[in-house]
């Protein structure tokens, strides 16, 4: 359900309360009329939940959609370590760790080659991804 229908049951919805709070006079039917024209909001709101969470559930590339992101974490703390190698006079501990991030995204290229293309998951992913992890600090 689109976000258009949302806001269209919603609007009903408002209406129907605002009309039954004004046009009913007796307290618990009120209460009852309330919650009947309160539920095609209820109902639009569960759906665009439901739905978001189907679309998430579609997603076909997950191997390499993770893959990607593990990489994208090994840049962010290639940078990071580069940073604090400029900045520091003692390099070798910097440099070292540089070289086991470089050496980890040249394992997260060919492991994007491998799942490149494949919907689902690959077998022996789980294994990959905790080799591919950096020891964080």
């Amino acid at each position: 359900m689109g976000a258009s229908k949302t806001v269209g049951w919603s609007v009903v919805s408002a209406i129907a309360v605002i009309a039954v709070a004004f046009r009913v006079e007796e307290p618990p039917l009120r209460a009852v009329l309330s919650v009947l024209a309160a539920t095609p909001l209820l109902y639009a709101a569960i759906s665009s939940v439901m739905s978001a969470k189907r679309i998430a559930d579609r997603r076909e590339y997950v191997d390499l959609r993770h893959a990607t992101e593990e990489f994208l974490r090994s840049v962010r703390d290639l940078n990071s370590l580069k940073v604090i190698a400029q900045e520091d006079t003692e390099l070798s501990e910097a440099e070292e760790m540089i070289d086991v991030v470089v050496s980890q995204m040249h394992r997260l290229v060919d492991r994007i080659r491998s799942v490149a293309g494949h919907s689902g998951r690959v077998a022996g992913d789980e294994q990959r991804t905790a080799e591919a992890q950096p020891a964080r600090r």
